[in-house]
């Protein structure tokens, strides 16, 4: 049966190897998504992009590309393109279709080795078809043009209109929706400049650039010949001679085009500016009067049943792609509708617009940026609402600071430097700049980046970490009393012996400290099917004092802890096994994405030093599955054993799935489920315990701009020795005016020419 399976996974593996296309070169920010999938990813060189994948660049951005069939494409900034057909067989026939909804591309295709082989571009208005050639696709609002550099491309209006005109080299057409292309005319000179290409020697002529010298330009050489700026011949079958004479310009060394911008070169761009602009407008209503505003520590209820909210979002970025500067605001006005809306001093976030005095009144500023981010070339910055996450989480695992956002706004810092050629990345994070409490550090260098005798993608991405974390203040004396922390936390009597009912405990003076080394390797890297292996090393130490436990001595007493595991993709299935081992108490993932909450501190803090003598083995197991364009299932669980008797010492588990927008009509949604510390006896018997956590959203879309939401969440707690619900329930109305930059309305009007372009399409071939 194993053999079996084998044989069947190597032959589906063989079978999708030629339905792709690679990525060699990226610069600046590139984004990428599947079909069905809701959100844009970033994308990094050596990524593998299968048929269907959209891919779109901002401003001062790049991406390079090569297929299959030894085929290239250069896409340029403010571009979107989708390969739309990817198909090839065993007898080495390929079908490449490139659908360029707006922006500009330049294709180099190879030589097909097959009569049936085709490469194409589709634009909204023109479709090109090409075999062996260097041309440019050009695709604006109203009409397209066609650059041929070498070869040859036959044109034609994308519904069919007037008869196609065929392009030799160094001709160019243009066409739109309404007529048929234009009669061939030479490609204008700037076109040249602005890809960084060799003049021709003589306008019209059928001659092609041998080398990046327009005096050594040879004549008489066939019109599908490829440029000497191809470093390395796209044709196996190419004359002796061309070849000698492509390995001679290697070993010159010849100048980088344009488009490969060094530091220097980026530093000279001129400086643009970005904005976008939206306004929301919502409603919220709970008839038990159980919704809360967090105001610093201090949680104020509702006092209206109804309430108004308004925000405006406005942002903004001015620079270039060496540096610039940017930053988001969030301005939001909750108001009862009954008695307040009219009354600043009485609107629900009023403390955010009192100003009082100098520093508060900076403070209530500062609060109305959700970021203001930095950067320049290989330093960036971000202050506002941060998430971090270092190495493979097992210290500082999602960490972030934006928890109750925005019922409470936090300004944090997040600051770094990445240099790829040399192999590092340093980065620094402060949870709060106004009041410190939870900082890191993160040193990470690949050791074989900067050894030019290393050839092996993978082992260049080898690399080392170190962490350094502390929580400078991890018990809040405002929550720590003994009927809370007996309630929250669940202790034992014993644990409070020291204490007499009813005594106000001392405020602690106590902090939280870590230390971790990593070290990670991918072993396969492709885009559905990757495996990256890593191991983890973890200390921390308790510092102060704290009336439960008493004096802690300086020293990292708690762990090591070690984990090893792997992480990656199978096609569908994303997914993450690791093994660990904890001594002396040691708690991986101790920052985690709750660990903002300052009750969730506490128990954190509680859970480590009440093990400090016991160690524990366990796992962690977190996959997900992508159901296509329908939405997902995630799942995560993690579980501790004593490791003398094997007795349960902990667990958490969460489990949570949703319905991509669009799947249905009008509609999507979600919904989680997750708990903490319950023992697998007990585990489907205990389905609902103290500290449960479950809740749903539902979106119903009325059009672009509008939207209802409801959301509703449970918690539980125990009431002497009943278990008590705690439900909050939020119906809200969104309004969003959103005015987009030219890039976003561009990408936009391209997909609605793309979708009236394939009904055409769909109505031509019916009628062919």
């Amino acid at each position: 049966m194993n053999k079996i399976f084998l044989v069947f996974f190597v032959s589906l593996w063989a079978m999708l190897l030629p339905f792709q296309a690679t990525v060699i070169e990226v610069n600046g920010k590139v984004q990428h998504k599947t079909s069905g999938e809701p959100s844009w990813q970033e994308i990094k060189s050596g990524d593998i992009l299968k048929e269907a994948s959209q891919l779109r660049t901002g401003q001062k951005s790049e991406i390079r590309l090569r297929f299959d069939d030894g085929s290239e494409a250069h896409l340029q900034q403010f571009s979107t393109l989708s390969l739309k057909k990817l198909r090839s067989d065993d007898a080495g026939v390929f079908q490449n279709t490139l659908r360029l909804y707006a922006g500009k591309i330049r294709a180099k295709v190879a030589e097909l080795s097959s009569p049936q082989s085709a490469f194409a571009v589709e634009t909204p208005h023109s479709l090109c078809g090409v075999r062996g050639t260097d041309f440019i696709v050009d695709a604006a609002k109203r009409t397209s043009r066609v650059y041929v550099i070498s070869g040859r491309v036959e044109t034609r209006n994308i519904l069919g209109k007037g008869e196609p005109v065929v392009l030799n080299a160094n001709q160019y057409s243009e066409i739109s929706k309404s007529d048929a292309p234009s009669a061939p005319a030479a490609v204008p000179q700037e076109i040249y400049s602005e890809w960084a290409l060799p003049q021709p020697a003589l306008p019209n002529a059928d001659l092609v650039a041998m080398n990046e010298n327009p005096q050594e330009n040879i004549p008489g050489k066939p019109q599908d010949a490829k440029p000497a700026e191809d470093k390395k011949s796209e044709n196996p079958s190419a004359p002796k001679d061309e070849k000698k004479e492509e390995k001679k310009e290697d070993s010159k060394k010849a100048e980088k085009p344009k488009a490969e911008r060094t530091p220097k070169e980026r530093k000279k761009e001129p400086w643009k500016a970005e904005f976008n602009n939206c306004f929301n407008f919502g409603l919220l209503w709970d008839n038990r009067n159980k919704l809360q505003f967090l105001i610093g520590r201090q949680r104020v209820p509702f006092l209206d049943p109804l309430w108004i909210k308004l925000i405006w979002q406005p942002e903004f970025f001015f620079g270039n792609s060496y540096s610039g500067f940017g930053f988001g605001l969030y301005i939001p006005i909750i108001s009862g509708v009954q008695k307040f809306w009219y009354n600043p001093g009485r609107w629900h976030n009023s403390s955010e617009w009192d100003f009082n005095g100098a520093e508060d009144g900076f403070h209530d500023i500062l609060m109305k940026f959700v970021y203001i981010r930095m950067l320049i070339f290989n330093y960036y910055m971000r202050m506002g609402s941060i998430s971090v996450n270092y190495g493979t989480g097992y210290i500082v695992n999602d960490f972030s600071n934006s928890l109750n956002f925005p019922a409470q706004k936090i300004i944090g810092l997040l600051s770094g430097w990445r240099d790829k050629e040399r192999g590092f990345h340093l980065n620094f994070f402060l949870n709060d700049i106004f009041t410190a409490q939870i900082f890191g550090l993160r040193g990470e260098i690949f050791p074989f980046a900067m050894v030019k005798a290393v050839k092996s993608g993978i082992l260049k991405k080898l690399y080392i970490g170190t962490v350094y974390a502390q929580d400078i203040y991890p018990v809040d004396p405002a929550y720590l009393t003994i009927q809370n922390a007996r309630m929250a936390f669940n202790f034992d009597d014993d644990a409070f012996s020291a204490l007499l009912p009813g005594a106000v405990p001392q405020e602690p003076d106590i902090s939280v400290k870590h230390l971790g080394f990593d070290l990670g390797m991918p072993l396969l890297d492709g885009k559905k099917i990757n495996l990256h292996v890593f191991g983890n090393l973890g200390l921390a130490e308790v510092k102060g004092r704290e009336p439960l436990f008493g004096v802690h001595q300086p020293g990292f007493h708690y762990g090591p802890g070690f984990s090893a595991g792997a992480r990656g993709a199978l096609l569908l299935l994303r997914y993450r096994l690791e093994f660990l081992y904890n001594k002396r108490g040691f708690i991986p993932e101790y920052y985690d994405s709750s660990y903002g909450e300052a009750l969730f501190r506490m128990q954190k803090f509680y859970s480590l030093v009440s093990r400090k003598n016991q160690d524990s083995i366990g796992w962690n197991i977190i996959s997900g599955i992508k159901l296509g364009k329908v939405g997902a299932i995630d799942f995560a669980f993690q579980e501790y054993y004593d490791a003398d008797d094997y007795t349960f010492a902990g667990n958490k588990m969460r489990l949570s799935f949703g319905i991509d927008k669009g799947v249905i009509p009008f509609f999507y949604a979600g919904a989680f489920y997750e708990r903490t510390d319950v023992a697998g006896s007990r585990f489907f018997q205990e389905l609902v315990t103290e500290k449960t956590k479950m809740g749903a959203d539902l979106h119903l879309t009325l059009g672009r701009a509008l939207e209802l939401i409801f959301r509703y969440q449970r918690m539980y707690a125990m009431n002497g020795a009943q278990l008590e619900a705690k439900d909050s329930f939020e119906f809200e109305f969104s309004a969003t005016m959103q005015k987009k930059n030219k890039a976003e309305k561009t990408s936009e009007q391209a997909q609605d020419a793309k979708t009236a372009a394939d009904k055409a399409s769909e109505v031509k071939n019916k009628a062919e």
